[in-house]
Protein backbone atom coordinates (compact mmCIF):
# COMPACT_ATOMS: atom_id res chain seq x y z
CA UNK A 1 0.00 0.00 0.00
CA UNK A 2 1.33 3.51 -0.79
CA UNK A 3 2.02 5.82 2.21
CA UNK A 4 -0.51 8.42 1.01
CA UNK A 5 -3.26 5.82 0.74
CA UNK A 6 -2.48 4.41 4.22
CA UNK A 7 -2.63 7.95 5.70
CA UNK A 8 -5.90 8.71 3.95
CA UNK A 9 -7.41 5.43 5.19
CA UNK A 10 -6.24 6.13 8.75
CA UNK A 11 -7.75 9.61 8.72
CA UNK A 12 -11.00 8.37 7.20
CA UNK A 13 -11.33 5.55 9.72
CA UNK A 14 -10.54 7.86 12.64
CA UNK A 15 -13.11 10.40 11.45
CA UNK A 16 -15.73 7.70 10.94
CA UNK A 17 -15.20 6.31 14.45
CA UNK A 18 -15.37 9.78 15.97
CA UNK A 19 -18.61 10.61 14.16
CA UNK A 20 -20.15 7.24 14.98
CA UNK A 21 -19.39 7.66 18.69
CA UNK A 22 -21.05 11.07 18.75
CA UNK A 23 -23.84 10.26 16.33
CA UNK A 24 -26.74 10.07 18.78
CA UNK A 25 -26.04 13.40 20.52
CA UNK A 26 -26.53 15.80 17.63
CA UNK A 27 -29.34 13.75 16.10
CA UNK A 28 -31.31 13.68 19.35
CA UNK A 29 -30.74 17.40 19.83
CA UNK A 30 -31.96 18.14 16.31
CA UNK A 31 -35.06 16.00 16.77
CA UNK A 32 -35.86 17.77 20.03
CA UNK A 33 -35.49 21.25 18.53
CA UNK A 34 -37.79 20.30 15.65
CA UNK A 35 -40.40 18.83 17.97
CA UNK A 36 -40.29 21.75 20.40
CA UNK A 37 -39.80 25.09 18.64
CA UNK A 38 -38.42 27.85 20.80
CA UNK A 39 -41.11 30.26 21.97
CA UNK A 40 -40.93 33.70 20.44
CA UNK A 41 -39.87 36.49 22.75
CA UNK A 42 -40.61 40.17 22.66
CA UNK A 43 -37.03 40.74 21.44
CA UNK A 44 -37.87 38.96 18.18
CA UNK A 45 -40.72 41.38 17.56
CA UNK A 46 -39.15 44.63 18.73
CA UNK A 47 -36.62 44.53 15.94
CA UNK A 48 -39.29 45.43 13.39
CA UNK A 49 -42.49 44.15 11.95
CA UNK A 50 -43.29 40.60 10.99
CA UNK A 51 -46.16 38.21 10.42
CA UNK A 52 -46.86 35.82 13.27
CA UNK A 53 -48.95 32.69 13.49
CA UNK A 54 -51.81 32.31 15.94
CA UNK A 55 -49.57 30.16 18.16
CA UNK A 56 -46.78 32.77 18.11
CA UNK A 57 -49.23 35.57 18.94
CA UNK A 58 -50.67 33.54 21.80
CA UNK A 59 -47.18 32.84 23.17
CA UNK A 60 -46.28 36.52 22.96
CA UNK A 61 -49.43 37.57 24.77
CA UNK A 62 -49.11 34.97 27.50
CA UNK A 63 -45.41 35.47 28.06
CA UNK A 64 -44.72 39.17 27.79
CA UNK A 65 -46.12 42.20 29.58
CA UNK A 66 -46.67 45.49 27.81
CA UNK A 67 -47.85 44.15 24.47
CA UNK A 68 -51.03 45.75 23.14
CA UNK A 69 -53.47 43.85 20.94
CA UNK A 70 -54.70 46.21 18.22
CA UNK A 71 -57.94 45.00 16.65
CA UNK A 72 -58.81 46.94 13.49
CA UNK A 73 -62.24 45.39 12.90
CA UNK A 74 -65.47 47.38 13.12
CA UNK A 75 -66.99 48.13 16.55
CA UNK A 76 -69.77 45.64 15.76
CA UNK A 77 -67.28 42.87 15.01
CA UNK A 78 -65.32 43.76 18.13
CA UNK A 79 -68.48 43.67 20.30
CA UNK A 80 -69.29 40.19 18.99
CA UNK A 81 -65.98 38.90 20.39
CA UNK A 82 -62.39 39.99 20.82
CA UNK A 83 -59.08 39.11 22.42
CA UNK A 84 -59.00 40.07 26.09
CA UNK A 85 -57.81 43.66 26.71
CA UNK A 86 -57.62 44.44 22.97
CA UNK A 87 -57.82 48.03 21.74
CA UNK A 88 -60.29 48.58 18.90
CA UNK A 89 -59.58 51.07 16.12
CA UNK A 90 -61.91 50.69 13.15
CA UNK A 91 -59.80 50.57 9.99
CA UNK A 92 -62.86 51.54 7.94
CA UNK A 93 -63.47 54.77 9.87
CA UNK A 94 -62.50 58.07 8.25
CA UNK A 95 -60.30 59.03 11.18
CA UNK A 96 -58.40 55.73 11.44
CA UNK A 97 -54.99 57.21 10.60
CA UNK A 98 -55.50 60.12 13.03
CA UNK A 99 -56.59 57.76 15.84
CA UNK A 100 -53.65 55.49 15.09
CA UNK A 101 -51.23 58.43 15.32
CA UNK A 102 -52.31 58.95 18.94
CA UNK A 103 -50.95 55.54 20.00
CA UNK A 104 -47.49 55.11 21.47
CA UNK A 105 -44.90 54.34 18.81
CA UNK A 106 -42.58 52.67 21.32
CA UNK A 107 -45.14 50.02 22.28
CA UNK A 108 -45.17 46.51 20.83
CA UNK A 109 -48.44 45.66 19.08
CA UNK A 110 -50.10 42.43 18.02
CA UNK A 111 -52.17 43.64 15.06
CA UNK A 112 -55.15 41.80 13.59
CA UNK A 113 -58.52 42.05 11.88
CA UNK A 114 -61.03 39.37 10.87
CA UNK A 115 -58.96 37.54 8.25
CA UNK A 116 -55.80 39.57 7.64
CA UNK A 117 -56.70 41.91 4.75
CA UNK A 118 -57.52 45.09 6.70
CA UNK A 119 -54.71 44.53 9.18
CA UNK A 120 -52.21 44.18 6.31
CA UNK A 121 -53.28 47.63 5.09
CA UNK A 122 -53.21 48.98 8.65
CA UNK A 123 -49.69 47.59 9.03
CA UNK A 124 -48.50 49.70 6.09
CA UNK A 125 -50.02 52.84 7.64
CA UNK A 126 -48.40 52.00 10.97
CA UNK A 127 -45.00 51.64 9.31
CA UNK A 128 -45.48 54.99 7.53
CA UNK A 129 -46.31 56.59 10.88
CA UNK A 130 -43.14 55.27 12.49
CA UNK A 131 -44.38 52.27 14.47
CA UNK A 132 -41.52 49.81 14.66
CA UNK A 133 -42.62 46.91 16.86
CA UNK A 134 -45.54 45.09 15.27
CA UNK A 135 -46.44 41.41 15.23
CA UNK A 136 -49.04 41.08 12.47
CA UNK A 137 -51.40 38.18 13.14
CA UNK A 138 -52.07 37.72 9.43
CA UNK A 139 -54.50 34.82 9.85
CA UNK A 140 -56.87 37.10 11.73
CA UNK A 141 -59.42 36.75 14.50
CA UNK A 142 -61.30 33.98 12.69
CA UNK A 143 -58.21 31.74 12.95
CA UNK A 144 -57.67 32.82 16.57
CA UNK A 145 -61.24 31.75 17.39
CA UNK A 146 -60.89 28.47 15.50
CA UNK A 147 -57.65 27.67 17.34
CA UNK A 148 -59.30 28.44 20.67
CA UNK A 149 -62.26 26.20 19.84
CA UNK A 150 -59.91 23.37 18.82
CA UNK A 151 -58.34 23.29 22.32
Amino acid sequence: MKPLTRTALSLGLGLSLTLAACGEGPKAETEQSVAEPAPQSIASVTSGTRDVSIAEASALLSGEAGIVVLDVRTPEEFAAGHIEDAVNLDFLSEDFAANLAELGKDTTYVLHCKSGARSAKALEIMKEQGFESIAHMNEGFDAWTAADEAK
